[in-house]
């Protein structure tokens, strides 16, 4: 089974080259993905996302990263699999990162990417589900699903997720002070985690939309994803 968002497209290889690599690896509880390409008005880049390390915990790569290569577009599984780790009833939100948690650590479920942008994701900003979720929701969430996350992915929640929505929905001074307490007394700050919090405190959606541009730009022209 392929999960697709129904803002996000395909290429029309995607589900070919990812069947192809199951069968090739004889496992029927894997979980394949793959890179994606990003719109967002007239920019197209293809997300310079680096790929899980063997040893590294899965919630640190999914959120530490700036970019990764999971995106539920992007997803194709067993039914089978899907059965055993069926996604969550009731969650208004972050359905995919609470699913991609929870089956990558269950025994046996192994993670492979397909090293191709094979999916194209639309970014709306605030339009889609997700994206207009209240920052409090997510903040909920992430209290609620310790036991998945490890310390220092906690912070890197708390920067990337709590803080960017709260800026976007104009939370006050003591909504940022709130998180900040949260990400200093209940996580394992580091220092790239505190330049995220910072980040996304101060710098506006479309000059990161640009950064990321330029990033992937330039990564394309050295032949680096």
């Amino acid at each position: 089974i392929a999960l697709l968002d129904d803002d996000d497209e395909w290429e029309p290889t995607k589900t070919e080259k990812q069947i192809a690599l199951t069968l090739a690896e004889q496992d029927d509880r894997l979980v394949v993905t793959c890179r994606k390409k990003v719109r967002f008005d007239n920019l197209e880049y293809v997300m310079p996302a680096p790929l899980p390390k063997k040893a590294e915990p899965i919630s640190e790569y999914l959120f530490g990263r700036v970019s990764n290569v999971l995106t539920t577009s992007s997803f194709l599984c067993s039914k089978q699999l899907l059965l055993d780790v069926p996604w969550k009833q009731g969650l208004s939100g972050l359905q995919d990162m609470d699913w991609i948690l929870r089956v990558l650590t269950e025994r046996g479920i192994r993670l492979k990417v397909v090293d191709e942008p094979l999916t194209i994701y639309w970014k709306q900003g605030n339009g889609c589900v997700s994206g207009s979720l209240d920052w409090r929701t997510t903040l909920q969430w992430g209290q609620a699903n310790r036991a998945l996350l490890s310390p220092k992915a906690y912070s890197y929640f708390l920067a990337r997720i709590c803080v960017n929505r709260a800026v976007q929905q104009e939370a006050g001074l003591a909504d940022l002070w709130e998180l900040f307490r949260e990400f200093i007394t209940a996580s394992r700050p580091t220092g790239r985690s505190m330049m995220l919090f910072v980040g996304y405190t101060v710098v506006p959606l479309r000059y990161r939309q640009s950064i990321l541009y330029s990033a992937s730009k330039a990564l394309k022209f050295f032949k680096i994803y």
